[in-house]
């Protein structure tokens, strides 16, 4: 199991960077925050302005691309709190 990690609100922070995963791992995201957050798979940071993306409510999870996308970006209007683990084959 992973650890929690913070972030801080209002902008897109990279999920790879923050946990220190390897970029394009199939990795899975629980928001333990307050706030929804959005999330956005892509090579490079998205435009400040953009809200493109699913989002995960509170207590809900989501799965990053199994096709091992290199980039996991998260954004909240409020601060992040997530709980991000490497999905394996069972």
């Amino acid at each position: 199991m992973s650890a929690d990690t913070s972030l801080p609100a209002n902008t897109w922070s990279n999920v790879y960077a923050a946990t220190g995963i390897t970029p394009g791992t199939p990795i899975q995201i629980f928001n333990k925050a307050i706030w929804d957050v959005t999330v956005q798979e892509a090579g490079s940071q998205p435009g400040a302005a953009s809200r493109d993306g699913p989002c995960i409510c509170r207590a809900d999870t989501w799965i990053a691309d199994q096709s091992g996308v290199t980039g996991c970006w998260v954004w909240s209007p409020g601060p992040i709190w997530i709980n991000v683990q490497v999905v394996t084959d069972a």
